[in-house]
């Protein structure tokens, strides 16, 4: 093992559970589990490590200061929060976006019917003109006077029938 007593440095593209070395060990390099012991050694008296069952035998096993690891794990998972944070708000304007586009594309169906409706308005405009200037103002008065005496007479009918029927 080696102490450090330099910072931590951890590159994003190494982050990620699956494919890393920094960290807490998952696996010992002869594929057993890591265990927590305590040095025994003068130079770091009881500073914890990690290390496997198999760490004695002079083999190629782990051997890690279990603060290091620590403080690695806790960068590893900073970094991870990091980009899910910045994966969500790309997402989130990415939605934002969207919705952006379609309210304007709504918006543009809005001009193209209130455009349409204003010619159409205008149109009858013209047809009311040209009426008007053949029948002339008088004869409208008189058709409008016909039509809206013949309304006033079918209405009183109706509220007639309708009071004959409460009565009976």
């Amino acid at each position: 093992m080696s102490s450090s007593n330099s910072a931590i440095s951890m590159d994003r593209r190494t982050v990620g559970r699956n494919n890393r070395e920094g960290g807490i060990p998952r696996k010992c390099h002869c594929g057993a589990p890591p265990i927590v012991r305590n040095s025994l050694g003068r130079e770091y008296p009881g500073r914890r490590y990690y290390t496997c069952e198999m760490g004695e035998d002079g083999g190629a096993h782990i051997g890690k200061w279990w603060d290091e690891a620590m403080m690695e794990e806790a960068t590893i998972l900073m970094l991870e929060m990091e980009d899910e944070t910045d994966r969500m708000q790309r997402s989130k304007i990415e939605k934002i976006r969207k919705n952006i586009q379609t309210h304007r594309e709504e918006m543009e169906h809005l001009y193209d019917l209130h455009g349409e409706h204003q010619t159409a308005v205008a149109m009858m405009k013209e047809v009311i003109v040209k009426k008007s200037d053949v029948m002339g103002v008088k004869a409208m008065k008189a058709e409008i006077a016909k039509k809206s005496d013949g309304i006033a007479v079918e209405l009183r009918n109706m509220f007639l029938s309708s009071v004959q029927l409460d009565g009976n």
